[in-house]
Protein backbone atom coordinates (compact mmCIF):
# COMPACT_ATOMS: atom_id res chain seq x y z
CA UNK A 1 0.00 0.00 0.00
CA UNK A 2 1.42 3.37 -1.01
CA UNK A 3 -0.82 5.67 1.04
CA UNK A 4 1.32 8.08 3.06
CA UNK A 5 4.49 7.48 1.04
CA UNK A 6 6.40 10.36 -0.54
CA UNK A 7 8.15 10.19 -3.90
CA UNK A 8 10.62 12.52 -5.66
CA UNK A 9 9.88 12.45 -9.37
CA UNK A 10 13.00 11.80 -11.46
CA UNK A 11 11.33 13.00 -14.67
CA UNK A 12 8.38 15.25 -15.44
CA UNK A 13 5.14 13.27 -15.19
CA UNK A 14 1.53 13.89 -16.16
CA UNK A 15 -1.10 14.12 -13.45
CA UNK A 16 -4.83 14.77 -13.68
CA UNK A 17 -6.39 17.61 -11.69
CA UNK A 18 -10.11 18.26 -11.30
CA UNK A 19 -10.94 21.90 -12.13
CA UNK A 20 -14.58 23.03 -12.17
CA UNK A 21 -15.76 19.40 -12.42
CA UNK A 22 -13.54 18.78 -15.46
CA UNK A 23 -10.37 16.72 -15.61
CA UNK A 24 -7.32 18.69 -16.70
CA UNK A 25 -3.90 17.21 -17.47
CA UNK A 26 -1.05 18.95 -15.66
CA UNK A 27 2.68 18.35 -16.00
CA UNK A 28 4.32 17.75 -12.63
CA UNK A 29 7.97 18.78 -13.02
CA UNK A 30 10.98 16.62 -12.17
CA UNK A 31 12.62 16.88 -8.73
CA UNK A 32 9.27 17.58 -7.08
CA UNK A 33 8.07 15.61 -4.07
CA UNK A 34 4.55 14.23 -4.15
CA UNK A 35 2.68 12.37 -1.42
CA UNK A 36 0.35 9.48 -2.15
CA UNK A 37 -2.92 10.12 -0.30
CA UNK A 38 -4.90 7.12 -1.52
CA UNK A 39 -5.05 4.17 -3.85
CA UNK A 40 -4.70 2.17 -5.82
CA UNK A 41 -8.44 2.24 -6.14
CA UNK A 42 -10.47 -0.97 -6.06
CA UNK A 43 -12.37 0.14 -9.16
CA UNK A 44 -9.17 1.15 -11.00
CA UNK A 45 -5.95 -0.40 -9.77
CA UNK A 46 -3.93 1.74 -12.19
CA UNK A 47 -4.55 5.10 -10.45
CA UNK A 48 -3.43 6.70 -7.16
CA UNK A 49 -4.38 9.97 -5.50
CA UNK A 50 -1.47 12.31 -4.80
CA UNK A 51 -0.90 15.70 -3.24
CA UNK A 52 1.45 18.15 -4.99
CA UNK A 53 1.90 21.73 -3.72
CA UNK A 54 -1.53 21.59 -2.08
CA UNK A 55 -3.23 20.31 -5.23
CA UNK A 56 -5.05 16.99 -5.30
CA UNK A 57 -4.13 15.01 -8.41
CA UNK A 58 -4.62 11.54 -9.81
CA UNK A 59 -1.60 9.82 -11.31
CA UNK A 60 -0.88 6.46 -12.84
CA UNK A 61 0.52 4.04 -10.28
CA UNK A 62 3.09 2.87 -12.83
CA UNK A 63 4.34 6.45 -13.34
CA UNK A 64 4.74 7.02 -9.60
CA UNK A 65 6.62 3.74 -9.13
CA UNK A 66 8.82 3.93 -12.24
CA UNK A 67 9.50 7.67 -12.38
CA UNK A 68 9.60 8.33 -8.66
CA UNK A 69 12.13 7.62 -5.95
CA UNK A 70 10.69 6.73 -2.54
CA UNK A 71 11.81 9.42 -0.07
CA UNK A 72 9.36 8.60 2.70
CA UNK A 73 12.11 7.91 5.24
CA UNK A 74 14.14 10.99 4.29
CA UNK A 75 13.51 14.25 6.05
CA UNK A 76 12.83 17.59 4.45
CA UNK A 77 15.98 19.74 3.86
CA UNK A 78 15.04 22.21 6.62
CA UNK A 79 14.99 19.38 9.16
CA UNK A 80 18.45 18.01 8.37
CA UNK A 81 20.11 19.93 11.14
CA UNK A 82 20.77 23.04 9.10
CA UNK A 83 20.62 26.10 11.29
CA UNK A 84 18.11 28.74 10.41
CA UNK A 85 18.33 32.34 11.49
CA UNK A 86 15.39 33.46 13.56
CA UNK A 87 14.82 37.13 14.12
CA UNK A 88 12.83 38.44 17.02
CA UNK A 89 11.11 41.79 16.63
CA UNK A 90 10.90 43.33 20.10
CA UNK A 91 7.80 45.39 19.38
CA UNK A 92 4.45 43.96 18.33
CA UNK A 93 3.53 45.09 14.78
CA UNK A 94 0.40 46.85 16.04
CA UNK A 95 2.51 49.12 18.25
CA UNK A 96 4.96 50.15 15.52
CA UNK A 97 2.65 52.77 14.08
CA UNK A 98 0.49 53.64 17.07
CA UNK A 99 0.67 56.36 19.65
CA UNK A 100 1.75 53.69 22.12
CA UNK A 101 5.09 53.26 20.33
CA UNK A 102 7.43 53.77 23.24
CA UNK A 103 10.57 54.24 21.15
CA UNK A 104 9.30 57.58 19.72
CA UNK A 105 12.09 57.52 17.23
CA UNK A 106 13.36 55.47 14.33
CA UNK A 107 13.34 51.76 14.87
CA UNK A 108 16.70 50.05 15.48
CA UNK A 109 18.33 48.47 12.42
CA UNK A 110 17.33 44.92 11.57
CA UNK A 111 19.99 42.42 12.71
CA UNK A 112 22.14 40.93 9.92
Amino acid sequence: MLTGKRFRLKTATVGIEKVDDERVAVLVPADIIIEVTGGPRPSDMRMVDVLWEGKALVMFLEDVQNRGEDVTEQRMPTALGKRRRVFHIPTAPALLFSSQNLTKGPLPPFPP
